[in-house]
């Protein structure tokens, strides 16, 4: 009879290992598919970007500047193409300036971001900062361009890039007195916040006092939830996957949240975000405590309904590798909630989650969540790691001895 459990368990393992092990090789497939079919032809986006300009002539690389002429050779005037980060990977701006100095036209002509965010850009008119304004103005440390609440990460890589490609083009092609404009790098309160926060999530822990644990819930809902909008998608790790990653000074927040959760899961060897930190579960367990949550999902329900999430975390991480395309994994409600901001299918599974959570405690992290996957999976490798170096002999041999 043991020997039969045994001999189960073994089977049950194997097959573990050998649907991780397909796992991880298609996912590395399909991240070297997205890098070799992912081409960006410079000016074949600004052809389809400026169908009235008949001709374009490279005349700079660092940034890359064209000419453009019309069909009977007039020169037009010059666009830059430079790239910054945006939230969910890189934007490509082209900036249109004719001779005099007039900034023409700016806009993205490729992009890996989060079509909500550039949406909310386009409403906010936020390209008026930089559309038939003049160059030496636009550069000007005093020219104040206002953010767009609820896309600010994105609107300031566009805004970064605009300016890059101005300067260029302003210094080099027009020979204007001109400077790019510094701004001076800062801790954020919001930061400062979130890193007091880890800071007694980490306290807590090492004492083993959990009775401030919802309360951390509910304070990460609102400061990293409502007000940022930052919670941690499994965007981000596409993100870092394909090398889309931010500026620490321009984005220390972002540094600070996934970054910092991942390496603490590692260092840990525990999914703290998930159980004190996520957003997004503070806000399930308020909803479990206003309807009840009474309904227990059993055991054996939860053991054949647990591949869901890793199936779907699966087949989101391939779609967005072999697109080089971030965004494309993210079909978490975060934004809907958080940000008003969302795609059809998205609001849909907001409500369905919000009306289900005020019965079932926390059924999004049980059953769909594709960040809960990857940080858990974090931690199971450091445990993993950690039991094999304690097998080894050396290890052995200096346990034994301590204890003596």
């Amino acid at each position: 009879m043991a020997c039969t459990c045994r001999n189960q368990a073994s089977r049950a393992i194997s097959i573990q290992t050998v649907l991780w092990t397909l796992a991880l090789i298609t996912l590395f497939m399909a991240l070297l598919y997205g890098y070799n079919n992912d081409p960006f032809q410079h000016e074949l986006e600004l052809r389809n970007a400026y169908p009235d300009i008949y001709h374009l002539t490279e005349v700079n690389v660092n940034p890359i500047i064209f000419e453009a002429t019309d069909i009977d050779n007039n020169s037009l005037g010059f666009i830059s193409i430079v790239q910054a980060q945006g939230y969910g990977g890189p934007v490509t701006v082209a900036t249109f300036i004719d001779y005099e100095g007039t900034i023409e036209s700016v806009r993205i002509i490729n992009h890996k971001e989060d079509f909500p965010f550039l949406i909310r850009i386009e409403n906010a008119d936020f390209y008026k900062f930089f559309v038939n304004q003049n160059v030496v103005e636009v550069l000007n440390p005093n020219y104040q361009i206002d953010g767009v609440t609820g896309a600010t990460i994105s609107a300031n890589a566009i805004a970064r890039a605009a300016l890059q490609g101005s300067y260029g083009i302003g210094d080099r092609m027009l020979s204007l007195e001109v400077s790019m404009p510094n701004s001076e790098w800062r801790i954020q309160p919001t930061e400062w916040m979130f890193i007091a926060l880890y800071l007694i999530v980490i306290l807590c822990i090492l004492k083993k006092y959990t009775k401030p644990r919802f309360l951390i819930l509910l304070a990460s809902m609102i400061l990293l939830g409502f007000y940022l909008n930052g919670a941690i998608t499994i965007s981000n790790f596409v993100t870092i996957s394909l090398g889309y990653i931010p500026s620490f000074m321009d984005r220390l927040i972002w540094w600070l949240v996934v970054v910092g959760t991942a390496l603490l899961t590692i260092i840990l060897g525990k999914n703290i975000y998930c159980a004190w930190l996520c957003p997004f579960a503070g806000l399930q367990e308020l909803l479990a405590k206003i309807g009840g949550g009474g309904i227990r999902i059993s055991a054996n329900v939860k053991k054949y309904a647990d591949p869901i999430k890793y199936l779907l975390t699966w087949l989101a991480l391939i779609l967005a590798l072999a697109t080089s395309n971030p965004a494309i994994a993210g079909y978490e409600p975060f934004a809907a909630i958080f940000g008003f901001q969302a795609i059809g299918v998205q609001w849909l599974i907001l409500f369905i989650i919000i009306f289900i959570s005020m019965f079932i405690v926390r059924p999004w992290c049980q059953f769909f969540c594709p960040v809960g996957v990857v940080l858990t999976t974090f931690s199971k490798i450091r445990l993993s790691l950690s039991k094999q170096i304690r097998r080894l002999p050396a290890w052995e041999d200096r346990s034994k001895q301590e204890t003596l």
